[in-house]
Order: C-alpha cells, then sequence, then structure tokens
C-alpha cells in the first residue's frame, strides 16, 4: 500500500530494506560524522574544514550532483560566485564577497570546489 505507517512497520522488523540501510558504506558513516560536526557552524568555518581535510573534500566531492550539460538551465549564481572565485587573491576575500546563493552553488560545483581548494 502507499500508506507511511505501513512502510514504518517493515522498516522497524527489518524488512524490505536496501543493503546501504543495513551497513551504511564507510564513505556515508564519515560524511554522517562530518555533518554532524559542523552542524550549526558559519558557513566560512565549513569552506576551512573543506579545505583542511581531504577526507571530507572528497565524501563532498562524491555527492555533487552531475555537471550541467548543454540547453540546462544557466545558474546565474554560480556564474557569478566562480568569477568572485577566479578574481579573489585569497580564500578569505572570496568568503567575505560572495553572497548565501553564490557561496551555496559554489559548493555545490566541482569547479568551485576545485577553486576553493587553490586559493591561497
Amino acid at each position: 500500500t502507499g500508506r507511511v505507517a505501513v512502510g514504518q512497520a517493515f522498516r522497524r522488523v527489518r524488512l524490505l530494506l536496501v543493503p546501504e540501510e543495513t551497513a551504511p558504506p564507510s564513505v556515508l558513516n564519515e560524511a554522517v560524522t562530518y555533518m554532524d560536526q559542523m552542524a550549526g557552524h558559519p558557513v566560512q568555518e565549513a569552506i576551512a574544514a573543506l579545505r583542511a581535510r581531504a577526507g571530507l573534500l572528497r565524501v563532498h566531492e562524491i555527492m555533487l550532483p552531475p555537471p550541467r550539460r548543454k540547453g540546462d538551465p544557466i545558474n546565474p549564481a554560480l556564474l557569478v560566485g566562480l568569477l568572485k572565485l577566479r578574481e579573489a587573491p585569497d580564500v578569505e576575500t572570496a568568503v567575505r564577497e560572495l553572497n548565501r546563493a553564490e557561496k551555496s552553488a559554489v559548493l555545490g560545483n566541482a569547479e568551485g570546489l576545485r577553486l576553493i581548494a587553490q586559493l591561497p
């Protein structure tokens, strides 16, 4: 049926679970640990953590959506954010100059992450 209660009952008795629900992969456990550690921290601290922890950066990259394909909608916040990262002299300036939408866009983009990691 389409009732939530039935699904929750199956879950309680561990029926119809996918393998990831019974034994999560280590990369997922690592991601959950980092998410718990970063909960409530400002974006600046999250960016610093990405730059300082190769494992966190790797996990973040794994979770990125696929790159934009020709014909997909254009994301102005991403374009402006990438430009600001390219022109920033250092990461502190970049973080200060990016607005919330631009930070979100560049953190969800492989090129944005690469630029953040490369800034002095």
